[in-house]
């Protein structure tokens, strides 16, 4: 069960740790700019290229929040299981290839434990609730290593008439907020994005993939919602994750930081 918990990524808390250095330390939340909120308006007759651009304006990416390859996240995600209460994990990250979690695991009977898994360019540890500290191979190093770090850097503007195929499929609704959505293809990859007429925020993401187990298709949302304004971009805060239309998880970002850099010593074997 504790891989279940450490495969989570994407995605930083400021632990006030030696070592854990930045060339500078700007403040993580720019109040008057979340008193204001973003202003980009979206139309569903609108060119679909036209309407990413404009999304990806809104959220100041990738020039401010995709810039940013490290920082550290705390956060908490509630599961839908008998045994589990809720994990708490604050991540270290420096894209690509390394990533350091700790996660404080409690059972709904008061049992507590902490795993801190640590991933260093293709090498892997893992500290376990027991003390004992086990090495492990990591795959793909050179990919976000993380939910989260995935999230927060969903980029946009990634996407080129070269190598994606977009198209505007219509209007609708989350949480009573009017939104356009609009379908990205590329390669085996197929998403639906449902950006806010007013503001042009991500608010659902819907994507059909294959089960690593049982090979089977299945459909899965993210819901993104309390967007901060965070050091020139904007955050969701909030990740509502669903398999096949049932809840998977619900996570809450308590705190969020990007650095310049992290120090080397940060990830080393636990």
């Amino acid at each position: 069960m504790a891989n279940r918990f450490i495969h989570l990524v994407t995605f930083a808390i400021l632990l006030g740790i030696v070592g854990c250095g930045t060339s500078r330390r700007p403040q993580p939340v720019d109040d008057a700019k979340q008193e204001e909120g973003p202003k980009t308006e979206i139309t569903a007759i609108e060119d679909p290229w036209r309407i990413i651009d404009k999304a990806n304006r809104a959220m100041a990416s990738p020039n401010k929040i995709g810039r940013w390859k490290a920082g550290k996240i705390k956060y908490r995600e509630f599961y839908p299981m008998p045994a589990m209460d809720y994990v708490l994990c604050e991540e270290t990250f420096q894209l690509p290839g390394q990533l350091k979690t700790v996660a404080h695991l409690k059972t709904k009977a008061g049992r507590e434990g902490t795993i801190i898994t640590v991933a260093n360019k293709g090498k892997g540890w893992q500290r376990q609730t027991d003390g004992t500290t086990v090495e492990h191979e990591v795959k793909d190093a050179d990919q976000p290593l993380h939910n989260f770090a995935s999230m927060l850097f969903f980029d946009l503007g990634s996407f080129k008439p070269a190598n994606a195929t977009l198209a505007v499929t219509g209007e609708g609704t989350v949480d009573d907020r009017k939104v356009v959505i609009v379908q990205i293809q590329t390669g085996q990859a197929r998403f639906s994005c449902y950006f806010e007429q007013d503001s042009g925020l991500l608010l659902r993401l819907t994507s059909v993939k294959s089960d690593p187990v049982t090979g089977m298709k299945e459909t899965l949302e993210t819901y993104f919602g309390d967007y901060k304004y965070v050091q020139g971009g904007w955050v969701p805060m909030r990740h509502r994750l669903l398999k096949e239309g049932k809840l998977f998880g619900d996570v809450t970002i308590l705190e969020l930081q990007f650095l310049d850099r992290v120090d080397e010593m940060e990830f080393e074997k636990p």
